[in-house]
């Protein structure tokens, strides 16, 4: 029967860990970085990618004139919404 090998045995052949100083949340951090590394490739390749969408009224006449407000306006929006409490 083949021996079953755990995360924290492979790391230690690795060199990851050393007795006490082996830290389990770690060792997960470590093993998910080749599916972000993945990811992040993925929305790369959808950034540099050209998109050409159709004019659909009245869809396109309001996003085209979404009035843009001064970082001022916005932040008397902010306050209006969630005024600030007194100390």
């Amino acid at each position: 029967m083949p021996t079953r090998l755990s995360i924290s045995s492979i790391l230690a052949k690795e060199g990851w860990c050393t007795g006490i100083s082996f830290y389990p949340e770690l060792a997960a951090s470590f093993l998910i970085l080749p599916h972000l590394k993945r990811i992040i490739e993925e929305v790369k390749q959808y950034q540099v990618t050209g998109y050409t969408f159709s004019r659909s009224e009245p869809l396109y006449t309001f996003l085209a004139e979404l009035p843009v407000l001064t970082e001022g306006q916005l932040f008397d929006l902010s306050l209006w919404r969630e005024p600030r409490k007194a100390k």
